[in-house]
């Protein structure tokens, strides 16, 4: 069974989730980060009011803890609901802050290169020139990592920017690269 069926898609990911979040109240910087996950997650698969709840209280937690690690995973959290609601004007600088406080404070480098990939793409799709930096950086860290199936994501992402600056062949170009890349990995996504 594939880690992405598992973690993305599977009632089992969430049922942990959910169990774990019950098991241990405590306001501490390791729930700040499970919420974050949680929320995460359950925006890919689908329940957004539910990672409106999750992200809710995971805003509220860091607030309390007045700590860095929190308020990264915090505002990963708020940027990725409001990117997954198609708020790009308003993911755009909550992912923003995001990355400065994960490279700041964070204590995680996946969420850190969620951040950079996710605000690649909103900027991208939102027309913003800066977007041709993330989605370099993006691509620069995935391929440093050498994860393909991050590779290919970042390939999207540079894509996207190009085909948005009119560089449609090149655009192409990154959009068949990354869809070889994604075909030939079994990694998440």
């Amino acid at each position: 069974l594939e880690f992405r069926r598992v973690l993305f898609r599977s009632p089992e990911a969430r049922q942990w989730l959910t169990r774990g979040l019950a098991l241990d109240p405590r306001p501490t910087v390791i729930r700040s980060k499970a919420l974050a996950a949680a929320t995460f997650i359950f925006l890919l698969q689908g329940d957004t009011e539910a990672a409106l709840t999750l992200r809710d209280e995971g805003s509220a937690l860091a607030r309390q803890l007045a700590d860095g690690r929190a308020l990264a995973h915090a505002m990963h959290a708020r940027g990725m609901v409001a990117w997954a609601q198609g708020d790009l004007t308003g993911a755009i600088p909550l992912l923003t802050e995001a990355l400065h406080r994960a490279r700041t404070d964070g204590d995680d480098p996946t969420e850190t290169f969620i951040d950079l990939l996710f605000l690649a793409m909103a900027t991208a799709f939102h027309g913003d020139a800066r977007s041709a930096v993330y989605s370099a950086e993006t691509l620069a860290v995935a391929q440093s990592a050498g994860a393909e199936w991050s590779v290919a994501w970042a390939k999207w992402a540079l894509g996207v920017h190009h085909w948005g600056h009119g560089g449609n062949q090149r655009a192409t170009g990154l959009f068949r690269d990354a869809l070889r890349r994604a075909g030939n990995t079994r990694s998440p996504g």
